[in-house]
């Protein structure tokens, strides 16, 4: 994987983070928050079918399950793992490139 599947990864959950916690606890019945929600969810669901490499979707692959079911809860969590792993990648391809 690398920095820019990763940094989409991230905007995509974090914006989806971002409209659930404006409305609130109950978000998942406000059907344009839903719908919201649910489409930057499917976007990190597309990058891992589309953007990964299918041994590295099989460590992937539970993310998008925990983004479905969990958005509120473990996807924040997710978030700051993948900013650690986006900082390293960057890392390496920056001293890379040098």
């Amino acid at each position: 994987m690398d920095s820019l599947t990763l940094r989409k990864m991230i905007d995509y959950a974090e914006t989806a983070i971002r409209w659930a916690n404006e409305v609130g606890s109950d978000w998942a019945e406000q059907e344009q928050v839903r719908a919201a929600v649910a489409m930057y969810v499917g976007q990190v669901g597309e990058i891992i079918n589309h953007e990964i490499p299918l041994d590295e979707q099989v460590a992937n692959y539970e993310l998008f399950d925990v983004l479905v079911a969990t958005v509120g809860d473990e996807l924040p969590e997710k978030v700051v793992g993948w900013k650690a792993t986006l900082a390293a990648i960057e890392a390496t391809e920056s001293s890379r490139d040098a």
